[in-house]
């Protein structure tokens, strides 16, 4: 009369894990306490029958299981394993202690209280963060709705069909700046556009993942925040810049905790990224907006990434117009398993900056390509920039001129200093506005050095040399250096015998504020009006003109090899006034050589007598400057462990000029 009843066994799973430590069957154990359990059940009413607060149920787990617990892309290790019958409202309270064998050591406690339980499903207990129970809501290809709004007036993303509702009409969320995902979500595979975001939103995935999607998630974004999200199998492609997460990122964002596993990002007619394909500001050239991309405890997964312009492992292309621009990858992100096609990043540890200090080649393309390589670029805190190439120079039309004004440039990297060289030999004003590596020495990290210098004679084919300036009238470093700089003068003329960054001044000049780092100047001898000649200094050859100040110049571990006239700094000194202060030459080398291939033939003439004589002209070597005339003031300056190589002038001072000895000379004196 009362009909049948049938009793089913509603079990919940409850798993403790941890990714720290791999538990080892003999050498530990994990002790699980349970305070707070469910018991028993009424199957007409649903109630659950709860023990008493001192009751505990104590469980000892020697025996680890193998497999790993997978939760979020992210592969965990058990440390204990329960199941307890379990109705509506069921909670346990319950505390792990991962202990070594016998109990003599606690590696790792765990405490969690009141945690729901849902009958046939599991929770997993990872570290002491507490995930919903394993649920997945699948989408069947077609309903769309509207997602809820929380008690905290955000979004929220519980259902399949909300992140399909999302997809076709995110840009309406005007009011709220924050999505929130609840629940693990399975699109199918079935076609969908790109999640359509607002300006400035943040989507948070709340520990969850969305999988199967058949598009870049969110498509073309600008200043979008995407945090705590698993993404697996994310096809991204089409014929513009592509990436599993994000197309074309404008504006400032940030990715935190976000793991892409087993997906794709292909493009056959722009830059191909595994998260982002293209970087840039909103308005690319607006040197008045700020640009930071940050990724902070991202991590990449089995991902292939294939572009016909550019691809990167997280970042296919950066648009870096100046140095208000940067992206930033922190130590807690990884690259694993990631495949692409064809690239050549000049964000690999080969062609990294030496002066931004020693990295691995754990970050070797995860930027692919940086269009004016102006930004700041960054891993794990250190701050990367790519080498001279020796070949690739800025465009005129994209140098940035400083203030707008005529022949007044702006360096932001050595394709710029190339670039400003290539456009003119003698610029109004050069403004370096950060470090610059011009990778001289080339892969084999070695200067040519010709045969004459024997001391240092070395064959090197790489070489990346830089043609000198002429010129420069203003030249302002602001602190910055210049690295690895190749100077060799028969590279820009056959008779060309003034070598340095620049070759001369003139009128009113004023060089400050730079210094010059494992730099090389090479001036191959000239025969030029009867005799031998060749000058050289790091900054400047022949100091020339009506006034010139130098100030705050220094050379750290650069080579200077000329024939007379060579210095760590300048050759000659022959301004009508020099002003020189706070400059130093630190750990150089200088070498001439014994050139006597033609000899100098000198005759003077005073009060009826004459002087003549003939003499080779290699000489005039210092430490700081080869040759000092006219009226010079120093100021302040040093040189210290500095090597001087030289032939024909060994600590000779020249007190007396030629026409007061004659003229001594004539009178008897």
């Amino acid at each position: 009369a009362m009909g049948t009843i049938t009793l089913t066994r509603p079990l919940a799973q409850v798993n403790f894990a941890d990714n720290a430590t791999a538990p080892v069957p003999g050498e530990h154990q994990s002790v699980v306490t349970f305070q707070n359990y469910p018991t028993s059940f009424d199957p007409f009413t649903g109630s659950v029958g709860v023990s008493g607060t001192t009751d505990k149920l104590v469980f000892t787990f020697t025996d680890f299981p193998s497999e790993p617990l997978s939760s979020g892309g992210v592969d965990y290790h058990y440390l204990s394993c329960n199941y307890f019958f379990a109705m509506t409202d069921s909670q346990l309270s319950a505390t792990l202690e991962f202990q070594t064998a016998e109990g003599s050591t606690t590696i790792k406690t765990v405490s969690v209280q009141e945690v729901p339980l849902d009958p046939n499903k599991k929770t997993n207990v990872i570290g002491s963060i507490v995930q919903e129970p394993e649920t997945w809501s699948v989408w069947d290809g077609y309903t769309k709705t509207e997602p809820t709004v929380d008690a905290e007036n955000r979004y929220v993303i519980d259902e399949a069909s909300d992140l399909a509702w999302l997809a076709e009409n995110g840009l309406q969320l005007t009011e709220r700046t924050k999505v929130l995902q609840t629940k693990d979500i399975d699109m199918n595979d079935e076609p969908i556009s790109s999640i359509k975001l607002p300006v400035g939103r943040t989507y948070d995935g709340g520990g969850k993942t969305i999988k199967n999607f058949a598009n870049s998630l969110f498509g073309d974004a600008t200043s979008l925040t995407v945090k705590n999200l698993a993404v697996e199998n994310i096809t991204a492609s089409g014929s513009t810049h592509i990436g599993t997460l994000v197309n074309t990122l404008k504006g400032s964002s940030s990715f935190e905790n976000v793991t892409v596993t087993s997906s794709s990002a292909t493009t056959t007619n722009g830059a191909a990224g595994g998260m982002v394909g293209y970087i840039v500001r909103t308005s690319e050239k607006d040197r008045e907006e700020t640009l930071r991309v940050s990724f902070s405890g991202c991590k990449l997964n089995g991902v292939t990434v294939s572009g016909s312009a550019s691809e990167g492992k997280f970042v296919g292309l950066l648009s870096g117009y100046d140095n208000n621009e940067s992206l930033t990858f922190d130590a807690g992100c990884e690259a694993t398993d990631v495949s692409v096609a064809d690239y050549a990043s000049v964000y690999v540890k080969a062609k990294n900056s030496a002066w931004a200090g020693d990295v691995t080649t754990k970050y070797d393309g995860w930027l692919g390509a940086e269009t004016y390589r102006r930004a700041k670029v960054t891993f794990a805190g250190v701050r990367l920039a790519p080498r001279w190439d020796g070949t690739t120079v800025t465009a005129k039309a994209d140098l940035l001129l400083y203030n707008g004004e005529s022949n007044k440039y702006e360096v932001h990297s050595p394709f710029d200093l190339a670039g400003v060289r290539n456009a003119t030999a003698s610029p109004a004003a050069l403004y370096l506005m950060e470090n610059v590596d011009m990778f001289g020495q080339g892969e084999d990290g070695e200067y040519n050095i010709p045969s004459n210098w024997t001391q240092s004679a070395n064959v090197s084919e790489d070489d990346n040399y830089f043609m000198l300036f002429s010129s420069i009238t203003h030249l302002e470093g602001n602190n910055y250096g210049i690295h690895n700089l190749s100077i060799n003068t028969q590279k820009v003329s056959a008779s060309l015998y003034y070598g340095g960054f620049i070759q001369y001044t003139s009128g009113t000049t004023t060089h400050k504020n730079i210094s010059f780092h494992n730099s090389c100047v090479v001036v191959p001898h000239v025969f030029s009006e009867n005799q031998d000649k060749g000058s050289a200094g790091m900054l400047v050859s022949n100091i020339a003109g009506d006034s010139y100040t130098m100030e705050n110049v220094h050379t750290y571990s650069c080579k200077i090899f000329a024939l007379q006239k060579v210095g760590g700094i300048a050759a000659r000194v022959a301004a009508t006034n020099s002003t020189i202060k706070e400059c130093s030459v630190n750990n150089c080398y200088i070498e001439n050589y014994k050139c006597e291939d033609h000899k100098e033939n000198f005759s003077e003439s005073a009060a009826g007598v004459t002087v003549s004589a003939s003499f080779y002209s290699y000489g005039e070597i210092g430490g700081m400057f080869g040759f000092v005339e006219k009226n010079a003031t120093l100021d302040e300056c040093s040189v210290t462990n500095t090597t001087i190589y030289a032939y024909g002038q060994d600590d000779v001072n020249a007190t007396l000029d030629g026409n007061w000895f004659l003229v001594a000379l004539a009178q008897g004196l």
